[in-house]
């Protein structure tokens, strides 16, 4: 049996969906304080992120522009930089923290299930 159908089988397999929530990652190739790309197929990038022992997702495209947040920087251990424009966001809440950024960030409601991150990606939302 290849790895495909094994991870497949064990529901880990990146887009799978189970209770309302998508496969993304095994956590244990998100490294703390650098975001990955995530590619959902049908679905605009993500990016992940760990912070100590805590996972988020938000869309990969900054607001302000075409930079790729998985490729930025995090700052002060809470903010996403982005590459091209240098304006950044609070990882958690999404919002727009630095100038040229205004427009927030969209957030996805994750989980942690057997050493996999997964998210809600029908139920992003724009924090207030």
């Amino acid at each position: 049996m290849g790895i495909r159908n094994e991870l497949q089988k064990e529901g880990k397999l990146t887009g799978q969906i189970n209770n309302e929530f998508t496969y993304l990652i095994a956590s244990s190739e998100v490294p703390i304080d650098k975001p990955v790309r995530v590619v959902i197929a049908g679905r605009d990038p993500l990016a992940v992120y760990r912070l100590a022992d805590e996972f988020y997702v938000t869309e990969d495209e900054c607001t302000h522009g075409e930079g790729s947040l998985s490729k930025g920087r995090i700052m002060d251990g809470r903010e996403i930089r982005c590459p091209v424009h240098r304006g950044t966001f609070d990882i958690e809440s999404g919002k727009a923290v630095v100038f040229p950024c205004t427009e927030p960030l969209m957030i996805f409601p994750t989980e942690l299930r057997d050493g996999a991150v997964w998210a809600s990606l029908d139920k992003g939302y724009f924090s207030e």
